[in-house]
C-alpha cells in the first residue's frame, strides 16, 4: 500500500511541502485576527496604559524614561548611564522605581530593575477588557502555531522516511528548520490585546499623529508611549533613541501598529 505524498520524489515532495509551509504561514498570520475577542469598553487610564498597549512593559518603561528625561528629573552621560536629579520625585510607582534604580546605570538595567511593574498594568488592562484573559490568550497562541505545527509534522514523518529508505534529505532539513523557527516566532510574537485594547491604539496615535515628529518636553512621555522611541529623533532627548536602538531596542521603537505581544503582557516587536 502506498503512503500518498510519501512516496512522492523529492521536487515535487519538496515544491508540495513549500505551498504547505506558504499556506500555513498565512492562515497562522489572518487566523488570530479573525477570532480575536472584542473586548470590552474600558478606558486606558494614562500614559502608561497606552504605552503598555501599544508595545508591552518595555514600551511603558521607555515612556516613563522619557518623561523623567524630557523633564530634568533624569540625566544621561556619554557612556549612556542615568542618574537621578538629587531631589527628583516621579509621580507615579514606575517613575520611582525608574529613579531609585538610575544610579549610574544603564539603560539595560533601569528596564531590568522595573520590568516587574509590567504584570501590575498587565492585571488591570485585563480587567477592563482591553487585553485578552491569560486562558484565551494561551488558546489562541497555539492557534496561530497550529497550521505551521502541522506542517512541521508532516515534514518529520516524510524526514523519517526518506532517512530509512536512505534518500537525500538535505533541503527537507532546512525547509523543516525554517518551519520551526516560524513556528516559534508565531508563538512569541502573539497579540493578546482585544479589538478595544487595538482600537484604542490606534485612536490615540491618530488623535496625536504630530507628536511622531515633533514632540515638547511635556510631550516626549506620551510621543514615546505611543511611536516609540523614534519619536524623539530630532529632538534634545534623541540620544534616548540612539541608546536604545544601541541596546538593541530598535523594534520598539517602531511607530507602526506592530502589536507585538507577548508573555504576560504585550511585546515591542509582533505582529
Amino acid at each position: 500500500m502506498g503512503l500518498g505524498p510519501f512516496d512522492l520524489t523529492a521536487g515535487p515532495f519538496l515544491s508540495l511541502y513549500t505551498v504547505l509551509l506558504v499556506a500555513a504561514g498565512l492562515l497562522g498570520l489572518f487566523l488570530p485576527a479573525w477570532l480575536r475577542p472584542p473586548g470590552r469598553p474600558g478606558r486606558a487610564s494614562g500614559i502608561d496604559d497606552l504605552a503598555f498597549l501599544a508595545g508591552g512593559n518595555s514600551r511603558m518603561i521607555e515612556a516613563a524614561l522619557a518623561r523623567l528625561y524630557a523633564g530634568g528629573a533624569l540625566s544621561m552621560d556619554d557612556r549612556g548611564r542615568f542618574s537621578a536629579r538629587p531631589g527628583a520625585r516621579g509621580e507615579t510607582a514606575l517613575e520611582r522605581a525608574i529613579l531609585h534604580a538610575a544610579v549610574q546605570m544603564p539603560l539595560a538595567g533601569v528596564l531590568r530593575q522595573a520590568r516587574d511593574h509590567g504584570s501590575v498594568t498587565d492585571r488591570r488592562l485585563t480587567a477592563i477588557g482591553l487585553l485578552m484573559e491569560p486562558t484565551e490568550r494561551l488558546g489562541r497562541r497555539l492557534l496561530a502555531a497550529a497550521p505551521l505545527i502541522a506542517v512541521l509534522c508532516f515534514g518529520l514523518v516524510r524526514l523519517d522516511i526518506g532517512m530509512m529508505r536512505d534518500r537525500p534529505v538535505g533541503f527537507l532539513i532546512m525547509l523543516l528548520i525554517v518551519t520551526g523557527i516560524l513556528a516559534l516566532l508565531r508563538l512569541a510574537l502573539f497579540d493578546p490585546r482585544t479589538d478595544e485594547g487595538r482600537a484604542q491604539v490606534v485612536e490615540a496615535r491618530s488623535r496625536n499623529e504630530r507628536l511622531r515628529l515633533a514632540p515638547t518636553g511635556d510631550e516626549a512621555g506620551l510621543a514615546v508611549a505611543l511611536f516609540g522611541t523614534g519619536a524623539l529623533v530630532g529632538s534634545p532627548w534623541s540620544s534616548l533613541h540612539s541608546k536604545r536602538s544601541g541596546d538593541g531596542g530598535g523594534c520598539s521603537s517602531s511607530g507602526g501598529d506592530g502589536g507585538g505581544c507577548g508573555g504576560g503582557g504585550c511585546g515591542g516587536c509582533g505582529s
